[in-house]
């Protein structure tokens, strides 16, 4: 398990809680955590016990988005594998996954948390695609927003660029739950898998494929454009030192 994960298993092994504990870096996703999360997602799937997922972090800052430098700071050449992989296996997993956002999720941290399929949000939190203000493109946060239903919400935040709060982003994205505390997200969240896990776990995972078969329509030709992309965008900068620096230094702007 690489450093900045924190797995384990409540509900009597029916839920499968992730935390983002990398607080020095924000909680934002190297390549190797993306791995592990890729991995995690596919050992879930075969395990027929698992009726769902949490996805929370150790203290107030959900994720400040990916983390393109290896331990040396220089761009991690796995990067773009790693983070194609998390999103294939995430965008087609059968089991729900809930997010609990307690502070800042920006960049593909906020792709992250708004593509769960709930997500309970406090007042204190923030939600941002603030890339083209670096001058970058969001394109594995918006191919991942627009692949599981969230397209508009996607274009009118990398427009935009600000910082919306708990209140503002649960006022046009459907599945956020706005609570006022940490403790009234938590409580809400015990209902939910409450109620989710006194059914039948298989109902669970037949609903969620059901609302996948609905946004897979253009789900590879999406992410196929955002590797591309991606690609693109990081072989530009290693020709420029002055982009390169700012691809690297994104994942922590805007702390």
């Amino acid at each position: 398990m690489p450093d900045g994960l924190m797995i384990s298993r409540q509900a009597d092994g029916r839920i499968l809680e992730v935390v983002l504990d990398r607080v020095e870096r924000g909680n934002a996703l190297s390549a190797s955590m993306y791995r592990e999360l890729a991995e995690v997602i596919r050992g879930a799937e075969n395990d027929a016990s698992i009726g769902a997922l949490l996805i929370r972090s150790s203290r107030e800052t959900f994720c400040m988005g990916g983390d393109i430098a290896d331990d040396r700071g220089r761009r991690d050449p796995d990067y773009s594998a790693a983070i194609h992989d998390f999103t294939e296996q995430w965008l087609s997993r059968s089991i729900p996954a809930v997010a609990l956002v307690d502070g800042a999720a920006q960049a593909f941290g906020c792709a992250l948390a708004l593509s769960s399929d709930l997500v309970f949000s406090t007042e204190r939190a923030w939600f941002a695609l603030p890339e083209l203000l670096h001058g970058l493109v969001p394109v594995y946060a918006i191919a991942v927003l627009d692949a599981s239903g969230h397209a508009a919400t996607g274009a009118r935040m990398m427009w935009q660029g600000k910082r919306f709060s708990g209140r503002e982003i649960s006022s046009f994205a459907n599945n956020v739950v706005l609570c006022a505390s940490i403790q009234e997200a938590e409580e809400g969240i015990a209902d939910i898998f409450t109620g989710w896990m006194g059914g039948n776990v298989d109902s669970l995972r037949r609903a969620k494929q059901f609302t996948n078969n609905a946004n897979d329509t253009n789900r590879h030709t999406i992410l196929s454009g955002a590797q591309k992309a991606l690609q693109q965008a990081l072989a530009i900068a290693d020709e420029d030192p002055g982009k390169a620096q700012s691809y690297l230094s994104t994942a922590t702007s805007n702390r």
